[in-house]
């Protein structure tokens, strides 16, 4: 889910990752339908903290992510850059999703 400082609305967001050591692969999307390859994927796991950065383009629209895994979820901020040059930050939360 992203939510944009200052707004209340939440926006639902599709990831599928991959690590591989510390290299961060996989898609990102507004859907499990719309799906866009990231970039630049790295894992850093420190003593106590593993942070997560990855970059995706969704319709034009370039997010940098910068998380870290707490309890199983991965929390952090997005730095986000519309086609029209606007800028803003949204917090990020990633679940697993719940499989039946």
């Amino acid at each position: 889910m992203f939510k944009a400082d200052g707004d209340s609305r939440q926006d639902p967001f599709h990831v599928v990752l991959k690590q591989d050591g510390g290299a961060l692969t996989g898609t990102a999307g507004p859907d499990a339908d719309r799906q866009y390859r990231i970039k630049n994927g790295k894992v850093i796991a420190a003593q106590d903290t593993t942070s997560v950065t990855f970059e995706v383009i969704v319709d034009g629209v370039h997010m940098a992510l910068d998380l870290k895994l707490v309890d199983g979820a991965l929390k952090g901020a997005a730095a986000i850059e519309g086609e029209d040059g606007h800028r803003y930050a949204a917090n990020v939360e990633l679940k697993p999703a719940k499989v039946s």
